[in-house]
């Protein structure tokens, strides 16, 4: 599992671009190896806080790896939700009979359940979209804004 690199820098999930580097470049004095004589502990710490900065220095990383948290986040949810749930009595019918026990899908939170639209939109531009969901519709178009069947 990925480390927190929020919790790496020692900053908020809603710090600004600034805050991010000034926390940053406050870390990297502070677990640098020359200024611990040479430790290689520091050098460690020093290595997560740079990989921490590479993800959220970058604007499009950045909305990627908090939409990857938030998956985390969710999916942690729904897994403890699921085993706090009193079995039901012998003979009678569970309550939930198309319950999962993965928690939500990438779809469904990608597809603007959970998250809004706005994310799904990132997410296209990052990776490309082969069709998307037309809500007024409730169908799909294919790249050529043409309805496709699925």
């Amino acid at each position: 599992m990925k480390p927190n690199y929020y919790e790496t820098l020692g900053i908020a999930e809603t710090a600004t671009a600034d805050e991010i580097k000034a926390a940053y470049r406050s870390r990297v004095k502070e677990h640098h190896p020359d200024l611990n004589g040479g430790s290689p502990d520091a050098a460690e710490r020093l290595k997560a806080v740079n990989a921490a900065y590479e993800v959220l220095g970058n604007a499009t990383k950045r909305a990627a790896y908090d939409l990857e948290l938030r998956l985390r986040r969710l999916r942690a949810q729904a897994a403890s939700a699921t085993t706090s749930r009193p079995a039901p009595a012998s003979g009678q019918p569970t309550p939930f009979p198309q319950a999962r026990s993965s928690g939500p899908s990438a779809g469904e939170i990608l597809g603007g359940v959970a998250l809004g639209w706005g994310f799904a939109a990132v997410l296209d531009a990052m990776f490309g979209s082969r069709s998307t969901w037309d809500p007024s519709v409730g169908r799909y178009r294919g790249p050529d804004g043409r309805f496709t069947s699925r």
